[in-house]
């Protein structure tokens, strides 16, 4: 295969696609993005066999095939070429290829035919949101997911599709957050699944900025994302969910109501004084104010 393409079009999926890619890998071909020309479409593709992300990128010339490139080479050298570069690639037996100007590299390739890719099986639901809205629900609890916690259902984020309403949750034990949102369309049933940490990590880069819908699909043991030009497949976390609905039921004593800038920058100017261990800090009420 080989093909012509601006730096800047091949930079950004790129970068998203490699971020998936282990840089300890137990098989050699994991630490490669596979690359496919059809027309001028030009699918990248990178796998750690836990999450895939393909993402599509527009051509300038090309001829069609298939190879394999060391993923993180690949994006350290168009990182260091000139914004207005432009690139010829080309990739043939164990080697690839790339010339800009007057660089030129090459890096070793694996054959295409054994690059990995996830077997999903059939989905069982699906439902369409705005990426915006999916991107917010996770932003909003993903910093309450456990990190390494033996109690391995805790190390993701819960997602919960009940008639029109979607909620993600997370805890670790210590503090736990829910967020939800209206579904344009009500989804087939009520449904529980567990996105796995590094697949909401990756989940905040794959969904960037944009307002468009997306499709997402479930599965019991995977989910799909997909937007226009990229996908996102991750397996999920095979376990049950503590019933965060019985923890947020419990009746509480003593309610406020703050402004929640001001809380923040309160907040943000006592945990200087932190252990940093614990990083925690008391709030004593009072009448007008707190302490």
């Amino acid at each position: 295969m080989k093909f012509q393409i601006e730096r800047e079009v091949l930079l950004g999926p790129l970068s998203i696609v490699t971020s998936v890619v282990e840089r300890r890998q137990t098989l050699p071909i994991l630490a490669n993005v596979f690359l496919r020309l059809e027309g001028k479409r030009l699918t990248l593709v990178g796998t750690d066999l836990e999450v895939e992300i393909s993402i599509e990128a527009q051509v300038l010339s090309g001829e069609d095939g298939e190879c394999t490139a060391t993923a993180r080479k690949l994006l350290d050298i168009c990182r260091a070429l000139p914004e207005t570069a432009t690139i010829d690639f080309s990739g043939e037996g164990d080697k690839a290829k790339m010339r800009s100007g007057r660089s030129r590299f090459t890096l070793q390739a694996l054959p295409p035919k054994d690059f990995p890719r996830l077997e999903a099986g059939k989905w069982e639901e699906r439902i369409t949101i705005p990426r915006k809205e999916l991107k917010a629900l996770l932003d909003r609890t993903s910093f309450s997911m456990a990190q390494q916690d033996v109690r391995y259902f805790l190390n993701g984020v819960l997602l919960e599709l009940e008639g029109s309403t979607i909620t993600t949750v997370a805890t670790d034990g210590h503090r736990l957050a829910r967020s939800r949102t209206s579904l344009k369309s009500p989804a087939g049933g009520q449904r529980q699944v567990i996105v796995p940490r590094k697949a909401v990590a990756e989940l905040g880069r794959f969904l960037g900025e944009g307002a468009e819908d997306m499709t997402m699909e479930l599965n019991n043991n995977h989910i799909r994302l997909e937007r226009p030009g990229a996908t996102l497949i991750s397996k999920l976390i095979d376990g049950k969910f503590p019933d965060y609905k019985a923890v947020m039921a419990q009746v509480l004593n003593q309610k406020m109501v703050v402004d929640r800038q001001q809380f923040h920058e309160v907040l943000t100017r006592t945990a200087v004084l932190t252990n940093e261990k614990y990083r925690g800090i008391g709030i004593e009420p009072s009448k007008g104010g707190l302490g």
